[in-house]
């Protein structure tokens, strides 16, 4: 009994490995037919002729296979992407800055034929696709893109490409606005203040211990209107108010009572700061950076 027991015990041990090697073999030979099944090209991005509120990239398709099923593109700043890296897991949400531009039954018109060159204006798709992605453009953002190739749906054709590697894009840059020095006209000109023309001009104010201001011009150096500072007065609090007009930003300042004789860059000034002064009576140079 015994050995019967153990022989059948055997067969049927047997035949359970002989089914689940089949099982595996079937399932084995399925996946690397996957595996094997050709793939789209991936295809290829380019920057376009982009404005300060405009991006273009052009899509263009594999040489070869083309992206007859069509394409999804994936972006985001290149600020979030120094920041937080990019999943390429399908588990990203559609409405985190993707466009899928896929070929159904009733529209071929993303089907790109072998070389084909498909415009994809950002602007057109951040609107309302999500809070991370609804931006609006302006000059000098820089985006990261990548884009992959669709398979063809419903068809046993190319599976989807890889994703391509991650591309670069910015719009326009920004305009730099000329800021060059300027200084406040004054009673005394630079050139009776030492050897150096770091100072233009230097202007004793006077308002005889009683609140007061004056607004005087700031020039450039070849004696254009840059801009405007104001110098107030309050006798009750002994302070000296220097005020910046549009487009004004002072560098270097000089208050005293003494008459400047020499250039001596007197230190740092940035927006508004106050000064104690007992009689109204005062000496100031001022130069600014005057941005047009």
């Amino acid at each position: 009994m015994k050995k019967i027991t153990f022989f059948t015990a055997i067969m049927v041990m047997v035949g359970c490995s002989v089914e689940s090697a089949d099982e595996f073999n079937t399932l084995d030979a399925k996946a690397k037919a996957q595996n094997d099944q050709p793939q789209f090209e991936i295809p290829s991005l380019t920057c376009g002729n982009n404005t300060d509120t405009s991006l273009e990239v052009t899509i263009t398709a594999g040489q070869t296979t083309g992206a007859m099923g069509g394409f999804r593109v994936r972006w985001m700043t290149a600020e979030d992407y120094a920041a937080n890296g990019w999943e390429d897991a399908e588990e990203l949400q559609i409405d985190m800055c993707q466009e899928m531009f896929q070929v159904t039954g009733n529209n071929d018109d993303y089907a790109l034929t072998p070389g084909y060159n498909f415009p994809f204006f950002l602007e057109e798709y951040i609107e309302g696709s999500g809070e991370s992605c609804d931006r609006t453009l302006s000059c000098g953002m820089e985006y990261a893109f990548k884009v992959q190739a669709i398979n063809e749906s419903g068809k046993d054709g190319l599976k989807a490409s890889e994703w391509s590697d991650v591309f670069f894009c910015s719009t326009a840059p920004c305009e730099e606005v000329e800021c060059p020095a300027g200084y406040m006209i004054g009673s005394k000109d630079f050139n009776l203040i030492g050897n150096s023309n770091n100072w233009g001009w230097a202007h004793e104010f006077n308002f005889n211990g009683e609140d007061g201001s004056e607004t005087r011009e700031i020039h450039h150096k070849n004696g254009s209107l840059g801009g405007e500072v104001t110098i107030s007065y309050s006798a009750s609090q002994d302070m000296i108010e220097v005020t910046e007009g549009e487009g004004v930003n002072i560098t270097h300042l000089y208050i005293n009572d003494q008459e400047p004789e020499t250039t001596n860059a007197p230190g740092q000034f940035d927006k508004t700061q106050n000064y104690k002064d007992a009689d109204g009576k005062f000496w100031v140079m001022i130069k600014a950076e005057v941005c047009n």
